[in-house]
């Protein structure tokens, strides 16, 4: 019987799925840069003694890189640039630098976002810009009015993971009055597989991480995945962006099966509003709430899917939400194919970094029956 290993907040759960009933695993088989690479392009980054690194995003890619960083700079005898971090991420990416690396709270206004800043992020799949960069993070963090604008002209009420769709012009066009620097990794728990330093409106999302991103075309009916390693608070904010890749390829009343711990709670306020019965207003609201758009796409995917989350949130929430919630992955899947013993189960051991989309015909192949 093989055994899959998936990411369940600070942890790895087995689980064990029968070879007939195993449809495929997907994703996380890029190949890391090599290190002559890796520093090539990190050579090109302006470091000095006034440098601030800002680290809004703690994974393996964004440790290897900035642990890169500080060898070079160890290597010429020269200081290692401050660190800065919110207040989330501090204690996290502290815990994985070198030794002697400080971290400091990241506690700026738009007004004071300097050329001596560069930051630091991983790129992965986002339901609303299709890809989380730099430039989106600089709008969800200082762009309260901007981010209404992005809302608001979105592809539709369902998500476009790996996409290029409008929202990213807005993002992309925020970050342009900013003169800082980043450095965007595509990665996993491999490592770092694509690298670019920069500024971050010149970023191009879809060509760095495109090419490890992609899952391909697929045609499930049943599909189970983790979020992928991470640091921090696992929240359910931070989760959901696994379960809109797992719904591409999902077929019309199909099954996601997502591990999310969600350690640190619900992670935003429209969840949070939402799981209270205070947000009401989603398709055109007079003021964007941070998070409405996972409360929009949730419903739209919850419509057409039956979405198990594995997660130590209370039950209380699963009316809300739309979603059943169970404690263990392996009682989740083993319910499924009690009712369903010869049905294919895809996997996806990082969701949260890999795009499916739906096979041309939409009811797909056998192998997924």
């Amino acid at each position: 019987m093989p055994e899959v290993w998936l990411n369940y907040g600070p942890v790895d759960a087995v689980l064990d799925i029968r070879a007939e009933n195993l449809g495929g695993t997907l994703g996380g088989d890029a190949k890391a840069l090599p290190q002559e690479r890796l520093d090539e392009i990190l050579a090109g980054v302006p470091v000095d003694d006034s440098t601030v690194l800002v680290v809004l995003h703690d994974t393996v890619a964004v440790r290897h890189t900035i642990s890169r960083l500080y060898a070079m700079r160890e290597g010429k005898s020269a200081a290692f640039p401050r660190i800065l971090a919110d207040g989330t991420t501090r204690e996290s990416i502290g815990a994985g630098l070198p030794e002697g690396s400080v971290v400091e709270t990241f506690g700026a206004g738009a007004d004071e976002l300097g050329s001596n800043l560069v930051f630091v992020a991983e790129v992965e799949p986002d339901g609303l810009f299709g890809y989380q960069t730099v430039c989106t993070r600089l709008l969800r963090r200082f762009g309260s009015r901007r981010m209404l604008e992005a809302y608001e002209c979105r592809a539709g009420d369902a998500p476009v993971p790996g996409s290029d769709p409008p929202p990213y012009s807005v993002a992309r066009e925020f970050a342009e009055r900013f003169e800082v620097s980043s450095i965007e990794v595509a990665g996993g728990r491999g490592g770092v597989y694509g690298m670019y330093a920069g500024h971050p409106a010149a970023c191009d999302a879809q060509g760095l991480a495109g090419p490890y991103a992609s899952g391909g075309a697929h045609s499930a009916r049943t599909a189970v995945g983790s979020s992928g390693r991470a640091f921090g608070p696992d929240t359910l904010a931070r989760s959901l962006p696994s379960l809109w890749t797992l719904w591409g390829a999902l077929k019309s009343g199909g099954q996601a099966v997502l591990l999310a711990e969600c350690g640190g709670g619900l992670g935003s306020e429209a969840l949070l509003r939402h799981a209270e019965g205070n947000l009401e207003e989603l398709r055109r609201p007079p003021e964007y709430v941070e998070g409405m758009e996972d409360v929009l796409f949730s419903q739209a995917v919850t419509q057409d899917t039956d979405v198990v989350l594995v997660t130590a949130l209370p039950e209380v929430y699963a009316g809300r939400l739309g979603v059943t919630l169970a404690r263990r992955a392996q009682g989740a899947l083993d319910a499924i194919l009690k009712n369903n013993p010869r049905r294919k189960v895809t996997v996806l051991p990082d969701a949260s970094r890999t795009v499916l989309w739906q096979e041309p015909g939409g009811e797909g192949g056998a192998e997924n029956g």
